[in-house]
């Protein structure tokens, strides 16, 4: 048996290994895991033009040690590695400054936001304009455009958009520009995210140190939120503000979840969560309501009703890596083509209930300084595992939404259900932008997005809904650090 502190060595080697591995792929320049970013502005890369077999194993790769990394890293702390929070916490933030300084890897998404803020500068609404439209004008960002979503208007929220707008506003016509400043914006997000968490367990070193590898130096977290840019992180930081400030002013965390919900409308998970945490002080709970209420009016009503459209189109999408894609079939041989979707949206929240209710078994509590529990927390993170493993449509970077809030909680087998279900998805939706090259490596690739992916959320299923009570850490007597779950 290797000791604690041989394995967080061990951890600390594969995070190097893997920001290495994802930083090596980006300076390669546009490939099958990289858009081209058109326009004027540093460019950050060179031109190697790399094969897609080279880029999808180096992305496979990365990955991989990324999740090497935070397992090992889990383990060392169950077992007793202490290492110092503070130069952990300052590897971390290294780590995610080398990767906002090279080309965003791994999705489309950010050309989605480039395409999105420049029609809000341009004075479009983008609830009811495509990519097309901007094609159709000649517009320097439509014309940047790859992906498959040219046709469809904004499924994110009016604070995203509004994200996207000042990028957009900084980097006038040049993608390149945008594709910088969004990155800055994730990683301050990510940075003061980081900073808030450490601060909540400031008096309490063994938490920090989870902060600290869990999150800080998360190299999966490090990809999909500093080096992509998706707007999840964005999110995730105003909503975890508020799931924190709840017990302090009701009216902040109204305003910071309706902010959150305005920004990507899965987090109104977190909204259930806080309303839960205040079911017992009726005027506490009419405070926040009112607050995110007006927040949400503010911010919403303008864009009333063509924003419905769009989400309500989106809701029916069902990923290549969901375990819903091995029901499809079946439900598309005994089912009208329009009644599936209804089915399945029903299914969904049929099946987040059951692991909510199985999950609430095992997931510890984390106490606080008066001895309490913190609701809102534990909720949140309980309604975001459940919904990230029963959703149609979730994609790695989605799991940033129950990352925030699961490393304050004590540690449990919660944890790696969560890393299996991202880094398997992260795994398999690689390279990013080319998913079925020719020959043999599509066989490949179509195989683990169509077929194993979907069979290991099946798996997660299974594990939570049949196996659940093994989640649960045993802990020794004594431990200082008690967690309470019921």
């Amino acid at each position: 048996m290797r000791s604690p502190h041989r394995l967080g060595r061990i951890a600390l080697v594969l995070v190097v290994a893997s920001v290495a591995l994802f930083v090596v792929t980006a300076l390669l320049g546009p490939s099958a895991a990289q858009p081209e970013l058109p326009g004027a502005g540093p460019a950050r890369h060179f031109d190697v033009g790399p094969p897609v077999l080279l880029v999808t194993g180096l992305m496979w790769s990365a990955v991989l040690a990324g999740a090497a990394a935070v397992a090992v890293g889990w383990l060392a702390l169950v077992r007793g590695w202490a290492p110092d929070p503070l130069r952990l916490r300052g590897w971390g933030f290294v780590g995610a400054g080398v990767m906002a300084a090279v080309p965003p890897l791994g999705s489309t998404d950010l050309l989605s936001y480039a395409a999105y803020g420049r029609m809000a500068v341009l004075g479009l609404n983008p609830y009811t304009t495509t990519v097309q439209d901007l094609l159709a004008r000649g517009d320097p960002v439509g014309l940047a455009y790859q992906g498959a979503w040219d046709d469809v208007p904004s499924v994110y929220g009016p604070l995203a958009i509004a994200s996207h707008a000042f990028s957009s506003w900084l980097a006038g016509d040049s993608v390149r520009m945008f594709a910088l400043w969004t990155q800055v914006l994730e990683l301050g997000v990510f940075v003061a995210v980081a900073l808030l968490l450490d601060r909540v367990v400031s008096d309490d070193l063994a938490a920090r140190r989870r902060v600290a590898v869990l999150w800080t130096l998360n190299p999966l977290l490090l990809y999909a939120v500093v080096n992509s840019g998706h707007l999840d992180g964005l999110a995730a930081g105003l909503g975890v503000a508020a799931l924190l400030v709840v017990r302090r002013s009701p009216v902040a965390a109204g305003a910071l979840v309706a902010l959150s919900v305005c920004t990507k409308v899965s987090f109104a998970l977190y909204v259930v969560a806080l309303v839960w945490a205040l079911r017992s002080d009726r005027g506490r709970l009419l405070r926040f309501l009112a607050a995110g209420a007006v927040t949400g009016a503010v911010l919403i009503t303008p864009f009333l009703p063509e924003l419905v459209d769009p989400l309500r189109d989106a809701s029916q999408y069902v990923a290549r890596q969901s375990p819903w894609r091995i029901t499809l079939p079946l439900l598309r041989t005994v089912l009208p083509d329009e009644a599936v979707p209804r089915v399945l949206s029903v299914a969904v929240w049929v099946l987040v209930a059951a692991v909510v209710w199985r999950l609430s078994r095992v997931l510890p509590r984390r106490a606080t300084a008066n001895g309490s529990s913190d609701d809102a927390l534990w909720a949140a993170t309980l309604l975001s595992v459940a919904w990230l493993l029963s959703s149609t449509y979730a994609y790695a970077w989605y799991d940033v939404m129950a990352w925030a809030p699961l490393v304050l909680l004590p540690a449990s087998g919660v944890d790696l259900v969560l890393l299996a279900r991202m880094s398997t998805v992260a795994f398999a939706y690689s390279p990013g932008l080319d998913l079925d090259p020719p020959g043999p490596l599509g066989s490949v690739t179509t195989t683990l997005n169509g077929t194993l992916a979907p069979l290991v959320g099946l798996a997660l299923l299974v594990l939570v809904l049949f196996f659940g009570d093994r989640l649960r850490l045993r802990r020794p007597a004594g431990d200082p650090h008690p967690a309470s779950s019921r």
